[in-house]
């Protein structure tokens, strides 16, 4: 821990901004809009119904937990082999920081925006310099977006030319249709040709007066983006069994929808579950500024099950399920991590 000189003035833990205040009421008030909207939901459809298809759940649940576990082991994988570097932490301790930076993700406001610099912060706790472990941590996840994007523009794509989806649905999947393909397009353009997006936009924002005071080093973030070029471009077998991988991740999370309805005696095949999928996966980018995005995610997922006529209650359960799986995952990685930092304290200790 390093700790301040004598010329950096004391800060009162006591008092707090009036911008941080107002930033906890926000929270609270979108948490309190998301659960009214939850609750509209649950009344609107009937509790009875939704509680009649969760009574056909049986034991689908730790099924459910095992999948999603499995998902995570996969990504953790990706995540270890997108460090480049001497230093190469075990599998078992990048396996933890990815399932605690997907803890704090589900329990903050701020989405990907706090969880993956909270993985990488974790991973310099590891022995990986700051922009090794930031590179790393961007690799997996620009490689997981890269996947991402081209379910969600093919899911999307189809909807859009096959199923009348009502104005709502129809406005948000032409404008994610846009989006996907602009991300998708950016991608082609900057990874080949070596471009320093990243340090230029971050170079931009510096000029503004709420950043300009912020502490920037222009060197630290060139090293980081040569490090996230290493794997993205430098290195095609190791992206390309990245991209394999994060592949790999997206189909247990469709196999994992596909029990769910399969156990709701829904005549959903396969192809339901991957296009139910690809056209949810923008919600948590969409609604990251909503706490665990908690009634935002039951509402889309009832939308797009209603549109695709399936039952709405069973998006409902759905999205409660994978709420659930998420949580308990996500606690097992924040047990295992304090584990190991407390074994580690042991250690140091005379």
């Amino acid at each position: 821990m390093t700790l301040p000189d004598a010329s950096t003035p004391p800060v009162a833990p006591a008092t707090a901004s009036p911008r941080s205040g107002r930033g906890a009421i926000l929270r609270r008030v979108l948490l309190v809009a998301g659960l009214a909207l939850l609750a509209w939901l649950v009344r609107r459809i009937g509790a009875g119904e939704i509680l009649a298809l969760a009574g056909r759940l049986g034991w689908a649940l730790p099924a459910v937990v095992a999948v999603f576990a499995a998902h995570q082991l996969v990504r953790a994988v990706a995540l270890h082999a997108c460090i480049v570097g001497p230093v190469k932490p075990r599998y078992r301790d990048v396996l933890l920081v990815r399932l605690s930076g997907e803890g704090l993700q589900s329990l903050t406001a701020g989405g990907a925006a706090v969880g993956e610099p909270f993985k990488a912060w974790l991973l310099t706790e590891r022995g990986l310099s700051g922009p090794a472990g930031l590179a790393a941590t961007l690799a997996e996840f620009l490689a997981y977006k890269f996947v991402s994007a081209l379910t969600m523009v093919a899911a999307l794509a189809y909807l859009l030319a096959v199923v009348a989806l009502p104005p709502a649905l129809l406005v948000g999947a032409r404008v994610m249709l846009v989006v996907g393909a602009l991300f998708l397009a950016t991608a082609a353009v900057v990874i080949p040709r070596r471009i320093y997006l990243i340090g230029a936009v971050v170079s931009g924002l510096t000029g503004l007066p709420l950043v300009r005071r912020w502490p920037y080093d222009p060197a630290w973030t060139r090293r980081m983006e040569d490090l996230l070029f290493g794997v993205l471009r430098e290195r095609p077998r190791r992206f390309g069994a990245v991209i394999a991988l994060e592949a790999v991740a997206h189909v247990l999370i469709v196999v994992e929808l596909w029990w769910l309805l399969a156990r709701f005696a829904l005549p959903s095949p396969l192809f339901h579950a991957w296009l139910i999928d690809g056209a949810t996966k923008p919600m948590g980018g969409i609604f990251f500024f909503v706490p665990g995005q908690v009634g935002t995610n039951e509402a889309v997922l009832a939308a797009v099950f209603s549109a695709l006529g399936l039952p709405a209650a069973a998006g409902v359960i759905v999205a409660l399920v994978r709420r659930l799986r998420s949580a308990m995952v996500a606690a097992a990685g924040l047990a295992g991590l304090w584990w190991i930092e407390r074994a580690a304290m042991r250690v140091r200790q005379p």
